[in-house]
């Protein structure tokens, strides 16, 4: 689900969050913000969905599916920066900052790491 999320302060532009500001608004996707939208409805910024257009979804090529053995949330290896510092905020219990210190190569050899050690 996307959301558009309004500053308290009118006309803010930059960053809060790790989210990118312009005239006080900006749009984004739960998934990848999680923590983001929370913080922001905790500190009295207007958080309100935004319906989805009337789009086919975009057919994701194989190597972009997510691994979905037992139930796995895992990114696909095609995944973007975004989802895989939320899923290594997440899952492998790395702050924000640390995980877009990260590349997106460090952060997928990470998460097979993380989860070679689990099958263990």
């Amino acid at each position: 689900m996307r959301y558009r999320i309004t500053t308290p302060v009118r006309g803010f532009t930059g960053e809060v969050a790790g989210v990118a500001f312009a005239n006080g608004s900006a749009e984004v996707d739960d998934a990848a913000n999680v923590r983001a939208v929370a913080y922001f409805r905790r500190k009295g910024y207007r958080v309100d969905a935004v319906a989805p257009a009337h789009t086919e979804p975009p057919v994701e090529a194989p190597e972009q599916v997510a691994d979905q053995s037992e139930g796995s949330q895992r990114p696909g290896k095609n995944a973007n920066k975004d989802t895989l510092v939320a899923y290594a905020v997440a899952e492998l219990g790395m702050t924000k900052d640390d995980a877009d210190a990260k590349t997106r190569v460090e952060l997928l050899d990470l998460i097979d790491k993380h989860e070679k050690e689990s099958e263990q």
